[in-house]
């Protein structure tokens, strides 16, 4: 049976959709949107993958792209390879699940 939240289909990536392991990605665009109504909008990663949700980008991912990139500048960021994966970490004393980015184990393994 599959993760209960893929009731809940979302146009971004999920820590559900990590089930099955480990996805490297190419960086295609980065833009700003509206994720949830009346909030402000939001760094998003978009991908050159087909089947590769859009990640949002909070403080610790985007200093991880950053680093792999080799730039703060977003628009340097495109073309960057990067690896997303499954994590955890702890929120309001709880502990809950996350997507990490870190650079790719191999540069040349892209896809999922």
């Amino acid at each position: 049976m599959s993760h209960w939240k893929r009731a809940f289909p979302s146009k971004y990536l999920q820590t559900a959709d990590l089930d099955a392991g480990p996805i490297t990605a190419t960086i295609d665009r980065v833009t700003m949107e509206e994720i949830s109504e009346g909030e402000p909008s939001k760094l998003v990663v978009h991908f050159r993958e087909t089947g590769v949700k859009a990640l949002v980008i909070n403080l610790t991912r985007g200093e991880a792209i950053a680093e792999i990139a080799g730039d703060e500048d977003t628009d340097k960021w495109v073309g960057a390879v990067i690896q997303l994966v499954k994590g955890s970490t702890r929120y309001q004393g709880r502990k809950v699940g996350c997507i990490t980015v870190q650079a790719p184990l191999d540069a040349d393994a892209v896809g999922f």
